[in-house]
């Protein structure tokens, strides 16, 4: 390493260390997005386990007409009580009050007209707001149970066969394992932290280039006998150190909450392995060289420290379009691979989907990120040697 680099990369840690600001910035990203996923999934695992403990409740108006339905409804685990009123605003209060995951009323003419082979109405009443989509998709599956077996035994008694009615026979094959179906879920989520790259060296890059060019101090490190390129190498490697530790500690800290949850639970699975993750840490290290450079080379252009700021607003909105592409379940394209962010997103999806790396896409990726690591440098070392501009606070 230039004996340059090294000095300025010193002095950029050494104040970062002293930095409260970057200190606390390193370790609240290290464990926000770790600490979101966790509690995003905790969610859902938990909602999931209530829903199958709870049992369903159904009140049943005039329940007496269908004992056959309600023998039915009781085989599936649905709890039914019977209701003595019919009255519109009555059944609506017991399903605001979520006494009832939905209730039935049986029409006057209910049993006759079964017993007569005529189509016999049940209207369901249901609080598509309040209540729980699986009980009422559950309600709904027991139902027409009940009436296709009701055809078919009709249909029986008259000598008509079945078969007729099913000319074909479907057997359905799911060769989707359970990484597979979660992965993209996964990838979405664990993607994220690809973000933090843009804040772990922030402050640092900010600091270290709009900063001391607000305090008058960049004009003394210049009229020392060192080149530009060499102070803005050395800034930069000690903003992407920060971003390349931080990324380093999300991802423990991510593929330890996703091993100890019970995705089971909820039909995901992360089957990814410890080796596999670090394979995608180096392809994704690029991002940490690629971040920090382009932080530099925008608050450069800034006059003070709160306009730097303000600028980096646009490079963080601009970082999070490429970051959600992946979430729209769009076809992957090959275009994708060669977009900084999007490129490793989509790696990690085929990562938690398939279980491997593909090399030369992980290649081309880390090709464009360093390609436009080394322009943002070139960009702000020239910028840092026009004396008008340093000049010109």
């Amino acid at each position: 390493m230039n004996r340059h680099w090294w000095t300025v990369l010193h002095k950029e840690l050494r104040d970062a260390l002293r930095d409260r600001r970057s200190l606390r910035s390193l370790a609240i990203m290290t464990l926000l997005y770790p600490l979101l996923m966790w509690s995003a999934l905790h969610n859902s695992i938990s909602k999931q386990e209530r829903s199958e403990d709870k049992e369903i409740r159904v009140g049943v108006v005039a329940a007496a007409q269908a004992p056959q339905l309600l023998a039915r409804l009781a085989q599936a685990g649905i709890v039914t009580e019977d209701l003595q009123t019919a009255d519109e605003a009555a059944l609506r209060r017991q399903l605001v009050q979520g006494r009832y995951a939905a209730v039935l009323q049986l029409a006057a003419d209910y049993a006759q007209r079964y017993a007569a082979r005529q189509p016999a109405r049940i209207t369901l009443w249901h609080d598509s707001v309040r209540g729980k989509p699986e009980a009422l998709e559950k309600i709904n599956g027991v139902l027409q149970a009940y009436g296709q077996a009701a055809t078919a035994a009709r249909l029986n008694s008259q000598g008509v066969s079945l078969v007729h009615l099913r000319p074909l026979q479907l057997e359905r094959f799911d060769t989707a394992t359970p990484q597979t179906r979660a992965g993209r879920h996964i990838a979405v989520l664990f993607g994220i932290f690809l973000l933090g790259v843009f804040y772990f060296g922030m402050d640092i890059a900010i600091d270290s280039s709009a900063g001391e060019r607000e305090r008058r101090s960049l004009e003394i490190l210049l009229a020392q006998p060192v080149r530009g390129l060499d102070l803005i190498v050395g800034k930069w490697l000690a903003a992407a150190l920060f971003c390349a530790i931080g990324l380093a500690l999300e991802f423990i800290v991510g593929h330890c909450v996703l091993q100890a949850l019970p995705l089971e639970n909820i039909g995901m699975s992360w089957q990814v392995e410890a080796t596999q993750l670090a394979q995608f840490y180096l392809v994704a290290l690029p991002l940490c060289l690629l971040a920090p450079a382009l932080q530099i080379a925008v608050a450069l252009n800034a006059r003070s420290f709160k306009e730097a700021q303000s600028s980096m607003m646009v490079v963080l909105v601009f970082a999070l379009v490429p970051a959600f592409i992946p979430a729209l379940q769009l076809d992957v394209q090959d275009w994708w691979y060669r977009v900084p962010l999007l490129a490793e997103q989509t790696l990690l999806l085929d990562l938690a989907r398939d279980g491997a790396l593909d090399w030369r896409h992980a290649l081309t990726a880390m090709g464009v990120a360093l390609a436009g690591t080394a322009g943002c440098i070139a960009f702000a070392a020239r910028r840092l040697a026009s004396e008008h501009y340093v000049m010109n606070v």
